[in-house]
């Protein structure tokens, strides 16, 4: 769980310091210190753990942000809040720093967004577009991300486009979504296994023609045949563009043809958005549902205590995605982490209080993505 956030303008004394537990905060002359350090090796240094806490650095440009939270918190995901917080305090701040008159007091109402940003859910759900070249799948996602969609000639994506859900996919506003763009040419396919890794969803975009069938479907087969470890980890749909287009097949042929569900589009059309956002929306619920479904059957399996805290670390990183790190969740999850760590075998007794947590766990879940809806944000 986050303890304290700072955020420092040119290395210098603190503009804002946000207390969120106020019985864990760490000594701030220390923090200093070890910013000193930070500072000193041109911030290499970007974490470190002292007692039970650990503290992350994240330079951009002239700010810094210093996180301080639990031990056991995700670096990367303590990561992406920092850098999270500090666009949000440069795009306010930042403009008029030059003429600040030097009191901090100015800042304070920034110490709600960081709680807003720090309440909230801030994890990362991967969701990888591919497709051969040509069928649509960056107009898609600009689709998606409400930039305007300009129908004229094919420009080829020679480079993969990664944005982050902050700016183009949203869950009410707040749940962050990593959306790939990979290049459909040959030449970029040896690069595909870097790009899928930790996918959770791999929409395959075709543009619903009878000739783009047949690539889809070797497409499909070299997920399935080179990357095998990515398709038992992610979830496949198919996305049937260019429904505009005279002869184009309908979403059902495609489906029947291909195996896998399939939802059209016409990704020229702003009335298609609200639709693939549901579609996505949707697809991240079961998969966050067959995750945590899965960890409990896998519980049910040994009693062995090291591989029964592997599976709820895993649990943990994926609850993170669709819970806010300060939950009261995680205070037990990370109660049994810290628990199993320290014996060699589950007794009877902790196995049923065990199983117990994790139906309670998947049941809070349940009723948190029951709140979701997908939303875009639009480009200020």
């Amino acid at each position: 769980m986050i303890n304290e956030v700072y955020i420092l303008f040119n290395d210098e004394n603190p503009l804002v310091h946000a207390v969120l537990r106020k019985d864990n905060v760490l000594d701030s002359n220390v923090i200093m210190d070890l910013l000193e350090i930070a500072r000193k090796n041109n911030f290499k240094l970007q974490a470190v753990t002292i007692q039970d806490k650990q503290i992350v650095f994240k330079k951009m440009g002239n700010f810094v942000a210093i996180i301080v939270a639990d031990e056991l918190d995700n670096k990367k995901i303590l990561e992406h809040y920092a850098e999270r917080i500090l666009k949000l305090f440069s795009a306010k701040y930042g403009p008029n720093l030059e003429h600040w008159n030097g009191d901090v007091t100015t800042f304070s109402e920034f110490i709600k967004s960081v709680e807003k940003i720090v309440l909230s859910p801030k994890g990362a759900v991967k969701i990888v577009f591919v497709g051969s070249p040509g069928v649509g799948k960056t107009t898609l996602i600009k689709l998606l991300s409400g930039e305007e969609n300009l129908a004229g000639r094919y420009i080829p994506t020679l480079v993969t486009d990664v944005r982050k859900m902050t700016e183009v996919l949203t869950i009410d506003g707040e749940f962050d979504v990593f959306v790939w763009d990979i290049p459909g040419q040959a030449v970029f396919k040896e690069l595909w296994k870097l790009y899928l890794k930790d996918a959770d969803l791999i929409v395959l975009v075709t543009d619903s023609t009878k000739e783009d069938l047949p690539r889809v479907q070797r497409l499909m087969e070299e997920i399935e045949k080179k990357y095998a470890n990515v398709k038992d980890k992610a979830t496949i749909i198919v996305i049937a563009n260019k429904q505009d287009l005279p002869g184009a097949l309908k979403p059902e042929e495609v489906e029947n043809a291909l195996g896998i569900k399939t939802y059209g589009s016409i990704a020229i059309d702003k009335s298609y958005r609200p639709k693939i956002m549901q579609v996505l929306a949707n697809t991240v619920k079961e998969i966050a549902n067959k995750k945590l479904k899965a960890a409990e059957e896998k519980i049910g399996e040994t009693k062995k205590s090291d591989e029964i805290l592997q599976i709820i670390r895993d649990v943990r990183d994926e609850l993170i995605k669709y819970l806010p790190i300060n939950d009261p969740i995680f205070i037990n999850i990370d109660y049994w982490i810290k628990y199993l760590a320290k014996i060699g075998e589950v007794n009877e007794e902790d196995y049923q209080r065990l199983v117990g947590d994790i139906k309670c766990w998947r049941k809070t879940l349940e009723k948190e993505i029951e709140k979701y809806h997908m939303s875009a944000r639009l480009p200020s």
